[in-house]
């Protein structure tokens, strides 16, 4: 069964009629879809961004080089628990002496890692703040020394087992 129109109405009419008909509908259809695409995804988003964010968290082990041709062991830690910032720990060697560090920031990006600390070895203090990217078990990048003597340089270091 179909509607009928009286026969006297003209077409913009019986346009109009069947526009009043189904706007409720196509509107009521249109806001629950809309409301299914933005609601929140579900609760379980820690168990995601723990599972996404830490790949690179763990223990490195490699060495630092400076552009003034200087060497060292450097041990880089990175840690990231559900619900909290990521949390760092930093060791070097410099002439087979190990610098105490106390870390400033840190911050993981995807595979980027900016690591801010000071440190204090032999009595020298200063500041060093690293950049890096991981490539599979693999943390490498660059220095710069921010407070202090001293130049720049790279570092590399490789997930330890």
């Amino acid at each position: 069964m179909g509607l009928q129109f009286p026969l006297d109405t003209t077409r913009a009419e019986r346009q109009l009629s069947l526009m009043k008909l189904w706007l409720p509908i196509i509107i009521s259809c249109s806001c629950c879809l809309l409301a299914g695409c933005a609601s929140s995804p579900p609760k379980n988003d820690a168990a995601r961004n723990v599972s996404a964010a830490p790949q690179a968290a763990g223990d490195y082990a490699g060495q630092w080089t400076g552009s003034d041709g200087g060497t060292g062991n450097l041990r880089v830690s990175l840690k990231k628990t559900a619900d909290s910032p990521w949390e760092a720990n930093v060791s070097f060697t410099y002439d087979g002496d190990t610098a105490s560090t106390t870390m400033k920031s840190v911050e993981v990006n995807g595979t980027h890692v900016l690591l801010a600390y000071e440190y204090e070895v032999r009595g020298n203090k200063g500041g060093v703040e690293m950049t890096g990217e991981l490539a599979g078990d693999s943390l490498q990048g660059n220095y710069k020394i921010t407070q202090g003597d001293g130049n720049g340089g790279s570092w590399k270091a490789n997930r330890a087992p």
